[in-house]
């Protein structure tokens, strides 16, 4: 019951994160591919995003993390937090809740308000 607590607050960010995104992107798939390719922080969060939703590319999990992951390793608060939103719903990995915790306690420590709360909320109901 917990955990199906946590899982419907992720979908419900995941489905406001891509209304958002959708309204807001302007960019060319091969300009992020570029972009990413020279490790520009924002478009490798962007990347992964796009194949995690898949907007212009076919959705693949694995792609999405991969991108996700490198943007991370660069303080990236928004890929911290959605590698925290996969991790906590067990899609393309393996569910952990502590990998979860861990990078959401990230994506707050950079400042990203939305994984202090996650963090909080996985906390409070013993995840």
């Amino acid at each position: 019951m917990k955990n199906n607590f946590l899982t419907s607050v992720c979908a419900l960010v995941l489905c406001m994160s891509f209304n958002t995104y959708a309204k807001e992107n302007t960019t060319s798939l091969s300009n992020v591919i570029t972009e990413a390719q020279q490790e520009d922080t924002e478009s490798l969060y962007n990347l992964g995003y796009m194949y995690e939703q898949g907007l212009g590319v076919a959705e693949n999990f694995d792609e999405a993390i991969k991108w996700y992951k490198k943007a991370a390793s660069k303080e990236n608060a928004h890929a911290q937090y959605h590698l925290g939103l996969i991790y906590t719903k067990g899609v393309g990995v393996t569910q952990n809740i502590k990998y979860a915790q861990e990078y959401f306690i990230k994506a707050c420590d950079n400042g990203y308000a939305k994984g202090c709360e996650m963090y909080r909320a996985s906390n409070e109901n013993n995840i």
